[in-house]
């Protein structure tokens, strides 16, 4: 896989405006790296050090879109995609302790990655939500033990 790792704050920087708005104030990583297939644009929050033992469960939620530019959303999409995290995130907060642990953005789809202490009715609220809000986009939800935190520290990561 032929990787280059190049910051480019412009496609990040509306993700980190509307995040700042709802979540809590937390130091983030924004970076961009490009593969044979695309550029992915990460978004990693910094101030957590892995893993944290009262979070051992990691919450995937992710959306294809239709509005991208070589596999990252256009404005537009940027925009709509910030009301979906916004939403995302009030809903997992108000449910459950957790970390919003970053964002991986990769061929017209946005991953959002979240450490849970707890996974009670997480899929059927999200589910809910994205089918009577966000019913244009094919989303995923996906609940899995990690108390390692190997996802965070392997995917959310930059590579050489």
């Amino acid at each position: 896989m032929n990787i280059s790792i190049r910051f480019i704050f412009p496609f990040i920087l509306p993700f980190l405006t509307a995040t700042s708005m709802t979540a809590p104030k937390t130091n983030f990583d924004a970076y961009n790296a490009q593969y044979d297939q695309g550029t992915c644009s990460t978004v990693k929050r910094l101030k957590q050090t892995p893993p944290d033992s009262g979070y051992p469960f990691v919450l995937i939620t992710s959306v294809k879109f239709k509005g991208c530019d070589k596999g990252i959303p256009t404005e537009q999409e940027q925009s709509n995609l910030d009301r979906v995290s916004d939403s995302v995130y009030a809903n997992v907060t108000r449910l459950v302790k957790n970390i919003m642990a970053g964002t991986f953005t990769y061929q017209c789809e946005r991953q959002e990655y979240y450490y849970v202490a707890d996974t009670t009715q997480i899929r059927d609220r999200l589910s809910a939500l994205y089918k009577k809000y966000f019913s244009a986009y094919d989303a995923n939800i996906s609940i899995k033990l990690d108390k390692d935190w190997d996802t965070y520290r392997k995917l959310l990561h930059p590579n050489e």
